[in-house]
């Protein structure tokens, strides 16, 4: 769950708020759910809801130098524990974050969350084409950005 509102913030500072919200919400609308085994659905959709209102909210909200600090430091402490996260995995995530909503949303809730065009489909309330169409769009944007990004590493690197 923390790993989808990070996906859809890009902000660690308040993955226990926003978790802490949509378990609420979930509870108080249990008593909606018609089928239990669309549950994993309906979470996230609820937990799409909830991060989507919230950065509606804190859009124009600038990120205080303490958050920033905690970011930065959230993702050294990433770095130490895992040795085999390389500068091209904080590349794909800044790209990642970069793309619009829909790419967005579409590319994590499949290749992070590891959803079927169906889940994906119902929790985004569009057609399993529709999904099809944002993927490749979004691959394509995504493959854009990220060539863009190794070059302008490959002249920074070069200049070094």
């Amino acid at each position: 769950m923390s790993g989808l509102v990070y996906h859809f913030t890009g902000r660690r500072d308040i993955l226990d708020d926003v978790s802490q919200e949509v378990f609420f919400q979930a509870f108080r609308s249990l008593a909606k759910l018609r089928e239990p085994a669309s549950f994993g659905s309906w979470i996230y959709g609820i937990t799409r809801r909830i991060c989507l209102n919230w950065i509606r909210r804190h859009r124009s909200e600038p990120l205080s130098l303490d958050d920033a600090l905690d970011q930065i430091e959230d993702v050294a402490m990433d770095r130490r524990g895992r040795p085999d996260c390389r500068a091209e995995d904080a590349d794909l995530m800044r790209a990642v974050r970069s793309l619009p909503p829909i790419y967005r949303e579409a590319l994590v809730l499949r290749y992070f969350e590891e959803l079927s065009y169906k889940e994906i489909a119902e929790i985004m309330r569009v057609s399993a084409s529709a999904i099809n169409v944002r993927l490749v769009k979004g691959r394509k944007i995504l493959r854009e950005r990220m060539t863009r990004m190794s070059r302008v590493r490959g002249v920074v690197g070069d200049e070094m």
